[in-house]
């Protein structure tokens, strides 16, 4: 991982913006500063320069042991356990339908 970001650092220092591309660019971001103007709470408001870096994606771990002991304890339940208990269900248990199949 360090040296890619040794590649990558190398690689930012040798490309350069052509004085076209840069005015193309300046008049991007102005426009867009015209279409989308700060409030001005947040003008009023000192800007820290802390409060400026942020985290561009948040990553979740995943617990896949638990996840896949609770998945089949789940399948042993359905596949399992309930058919047994409705073979033993009699005429008005909650497994007993009250309509006939056939």
């Amino acid at each position: 991982m360090k040296r890619f970001q040794e590649q990558l650092q190398k690689k930012s220092q040798t490309l350069r913006l052509s004085v076209s591309e840069r005015g193309d660019l300046r008049d991007r971001i102005v426009s867009y500063m015209e279409y989308h103007p700060l409030p001005q709470a947040v003008k009023d408001k000192p800007v820290k320069a802390e409060s400026l870096v942020s985290e561009a994606y948040t990553t979740i771990k995943l617990d896949w042991l638990t996840i896949s002991r609770y998945v089949g304890a789940l399948a042993v339940l359905v596949l399992v356990v309930v058919p047994v208990v409705a073979e033993r269900a009699v005429p008005g248990d909650v497994l007993v339908s009250g309509k006939s199949w056939f």
